[in-house]
């Protein structure tokens, strides 16, 4: 499985899904785990995900995802690619509320 995105839902999700039996990479754009804590955090989780045999990859500049019959290829943009069973997206959320009329009872649309 791939997991992309290492905030607090993508890391506990690899973590789980490894401890359920599956190989996992785990791949986050940013240089460090739990980029919203403080960096000790997520420099302490790379270590105890890494030994459990999570395959940890920061930085990760991802240029395509791709969805054959079997499997699922996420391409990096270096040209190096990981391909696995699944995928499972935990990027984040935005509240999609611009069209609603939030500002007619006083409250900012996207907030």
């Amino acid at each position: 499985m791939i997991v992309l995105g290492a905030g607090a839902v993508g890391v506990e999700l690899a973590q789980a899904y490894s401890e359920l039996g599956s190989t996992v990479t785990l791949l986050e754009v940013m240089d460090r785990l739990l980029a919203q804590e403080e960096p000790f955090a997520g420099e302490q989780l790379l270590a105890a995900l890494r030994e459990r045999g999570i395959d940890v990859r920061l930085g990760a500049q991802v240029s395509a995802v791709r969805r054959d019959d079997a499997s699922v290829t996420v391409q990096f943009s270096d040209g190096d690619a990981v391909v696995a069973d699944e995928i499972l997206v935990a990027t984040g959320r935005r509240p999609r509320t611009d069209d609603l009329g939030l500002e007619t009872v006083g409250l900012e649309p996207g907030a």
